[in-house]
């Protein structure tokens, strides 16, 4: 059995597969995704390692289960494994992730939805290529959904820190 070429998760392919509940979060609200519904981002050269290739992308949705991102729309399914038949859906703080304005309806400060839509805006607008922007995506979305209040000072802080300074 080929094995995937790394066994690093990809924070580009996390961003993916949030993006993807979240356009699809409509549709499939009852149902949930699969992780059929999610294979078609898996790099080729992964997806062509067989069972490893689909280890690799288990591995990714399982980490957005320990997140609190998605869980199983079966919720007897308390394993926190990923199966062949496993349906997941988007969780609270998953919703919160995919449309950043939500989180004004979790415990955090209210001008957060401006301040992401700002950073988003910032990394989709800079020369980095689209895998570190899908990264960097996911990294501010976690940041903004895990460490509020601490990410919104920092934030803050050093944009007015920048504004002073010139």
């Amino acid at each position: 059995m080929l094995s995937p070429p790394t066994s690093d998760l990809s924070t580009a392919l996390l961003n993916q597969i949030m993006e993807r509940f979240g356009q699809r979060r409509g549709s499939n609200h009852r149902w949930g995704l699969s992780w059929n519904d999610v294979w078609d981002l898996v790099p080729t050269d992964i997806q062509s390692c067989g069972p490893g290739g689909a280890d690799y992308l288990f591995r990714h949705l399982e980490f957005l289960w320990d997140c609190k991102y998605i869980e199983p729309i079966d919720k007897k399914n308390k394993s926190g494994r990923v199966h062949t038949t496993t349906h997941l859906s988007l969780t609270t703080r998953g919703q919160a992730f995919v449309q950043p304005e939500l989180s004004g309806f979790l415990p955090t400060t209210s001008a957060m939805p401006d301040l992401m839509k700002f950073l988003e805006t910032q990394i989709r607008q800079s020369s980095a290529n689209l895998t570190e922007q899908q990264s960097w995506l996911f990294k501010l979305r976690d940041a903004a959904v895990n460490k509020a209040p601490e990410f919104f000072a920092a934030v803050l802080a050093e944009t007015i820190k920048k504004f002073i300074t010139g």
